[in-house]
């Protein structure tokens, strides 16, 4: 690392680049391991004997030594933290802030890559597109704050409901899409009417007077897109919407 390169730069900089990708793309224990090793190979592209004879004193070699690894601790440092801080916000980029479901943009991103595995592994895919009926009863004579404790408890109620692979997104103001990855219709169907049973409990338990009109779209084998998808979902949903309200429509396609 003390070695020269043309122009008078230090040869230290040759090892930033594979302490990033270390860094960046394997973590922190990796980027420090390539610290360890950059620095081991440094003392032997450049050994003692050939650099003590440029120092006063073998102290100074000494402390240049471990200016050069710390400083090579400090890059690894600083890739780490900006990744992480990357990964942070390209994540609370798919949160929603207030249920802590996945927003719509997440949603699109997680089905289309279900939809792709579904599809090569020829395997169903479910959707069930839920909006709240008389949710804006709840926020205009009790206020908005108890429109969010609304919004909050159905989330909580899905995810004491659904399964681990199950995905929950929150995708309008009070439109919830539930994607149910590699689940048949018979299936969907019992556990959208498990998850509406558990919500109506929910909703009379706070004494909410909301309850939920629910579009299902089961694809025994998924080749639309994510968009086309959901939309087919809240065209089920929108139906039981425009009649009586609080009730399940459930669609299968070949």
């Amino acid at each position: 690392m003390r070695q020269q390169c043309s122009g008078g730069y230090s040869f230290i900089l040759f090892y930033i680049i594979p302490i990033f990708l270390a860094a960046w793309f394997s973590g922190r224990t990796a980027g420090s391991l390539t610290c360890v090793a950059s620095f081991v190979t440094s003392l032997i592209a450049n050994p003692y004997r050939y650099v003590i004879h440029h120092y006063a004193h073998p102290s100074f070699y000494y402390w240049d030594l471990s200016l050069e690894f710390a400083y090579l601790l400090l890059v690894r440092l600083m890739f780490s933290t900006l990744k992480s801080q990357f990964d942070t916000e390209r994540e609370m980029s798919r949160i929603d802030p207030l249920t802590n479901a996945l927003n719509r943009r997440g949603l699109l991103e997680l089905i289309t890559y279900e939809t792709a595995q579904c599809s090569r592994h020829d395997r169903p895919l479910s959707l069930a597109f839920l909006d709240l009926d008389n949710f804006k009863t709840v926020n205009d004579q009790r206020g908005h704050d108890e429109g969010d404790k609304v919004l909050c408890t159905v989330v909580a109620s899905l995810k004491k409901t659904l399964r681990q692979t199950d995905t929950i997104a929150r995708v309008g103001g009070d439109e919830f899409v539930v994607m149910l990855p590699e689940t048949d219709a018979e299936t969907t169907g019992e556990l959208i009417h498990k998850v509406q049973a558990h919500l109506q409990i929910a909703m009379k338990q706070h004494g909410w007077p909301v309850t939920f009109s629910i579009g299902i779209i089961t694809y025994v084998t998924p080749q639309c897109s994510a968009e086309e998808l959901i939309h087919q979902a809240d065209l089920l949903m929108y139906s039981i919407k425009n009649n009586s309200k609080n009730g399940i429509l459930h669609r299968v396609i070949s």
